[in-house]
């Protein structure tokens, strides 16, 4: 990756760059110099914020980035243009990447045009979902195809920051982070993570399904034994409600006895008196009969016979 031009408009210290980095083959090196708080810095942040975009989630976010001459104009907008070359299968390709950042209902949107050999492609955040996504993978293939962006702090950097990369192991490390970054690696360090994190999650899940099939069976068992009394209990109860029955028949039938016996008797007595009572009346007849046999012989067969 080669970069030939550098725009950057109402950027941090940048109210209008336009760098032309294009060298000749024989004088290949560009020296950027400057006081502190020139702008070095900032030039390799807008060529970074160019190629991944800026990373601005609100308004005041936006503002800090925004370049104190432009927050009085009409309309204030960051804008970052970068042209670059390289060579993708042995053949030479030309790019040149616009982002355009500012502010619409409160909130920051960016638009984004890409021209590669002459085709031009232009999305935003207002593009629908699935096409600004297709976009973006199609860019972030180009991008990373020229410079990764892992790989963008070993290159994009100024000399105030070149000391830190010198100090002892700090250079290298920083090598071998980045090519494990680009090499993919540390996909598979992640992947190895993320497969023994799933390997302990799926031993979590083992242990509790064991803990919950045992809870289960346990669970069972006390419903077979409680189903096991039920049955018990239903047959004691059914017993219980035969002799509860039969009780109640009983005394019914002792009831219905009683109020027999009672009724005999009451039978009995009405019997007793008028037995009583006939016994009375045959005595009194008994009477009146020899009485009137008497009679009758005194006055009249014993005169008959002694006439």
């Amino acid at each position: 990756m080669i970069i030939t031009r550098v725009k950057a408009h109402n950027y941090k210290t940048y109210l209008d760059l336009d760098l032309d980095l294009t060298v000749e083959a024989e004088r290949p090196i560009i020296l950027i110099g400057g006081m502190n708080g020139g702008g070095k810095t900032t030039l390799f942040e807008a060529i970074y914020g160019a190629l991944y975009g800026l990373n601005i989630h609100n308004e005041r976010e936006f503002q800090e980035l925004l370049n104190a001459g432009a927050i009085a104009t009409e309309k204030p907008e960051i804008v970052l243009d970068l042209s670059f070359k390289g060579l993708v299968a042995g053949t030479e390709q030309r790019y040149n990447l616009k982002r355009t950042y500012r502010v619409m209902s409160r909130k920051p949107v960016e638009n984004v045009r890409l021209n590669l050999n002459g085709n031009v492609v232009s999305y935003g955040t207002q593009t629908p979902a699935s096409e600004r996504h297709r976009y973006e993978q199609m860019l972030n293939k180009i991008i990373k195809a020229n410079l990764p962006q892992e790989l963008s702090k070993y290159f994009l950097f100024d000399a105030m920051q070149s000391s830190e990369l010198l100090k002892e192991g700090v250079f290298s490390q920083i090598i071998r982070d980045n090519i494990q970054n680009v090499m993919g690696f540390n996909k598979y360090l992640m992947l190895k993570h993320a497969a023994e994190k799933l390997h302990q999650k799926k031993a979590a899940e083992r242990i509790q399904a064991q803990r919950d099939r045992e809870e289960y069976e346990k669970l069972c068992s006390e419903k077979e034994q409680k189903i096991k009394s039920k049955a018990s209990l239903e047959a004691a109860l059914d017993q219980s409600s035969r002799r509860l029955q039969e009780m109640q028949e009983s005394y019914d039938a002792a009831k219905e006895g009683a109020r027999n016996n009672a009724n005999a008797r009451q039978r009995i007595s009405e019997i007793d008196a008028k037995i009583a009572e006939a016994n009375s009346s045959a005595e009194r007849y008994s009477t009146e009969a020899k009485d009137l046999v008497e009679n009758i012989e005194g006055s009249v067969f014993l005169p008959k016979l002694a006439s």
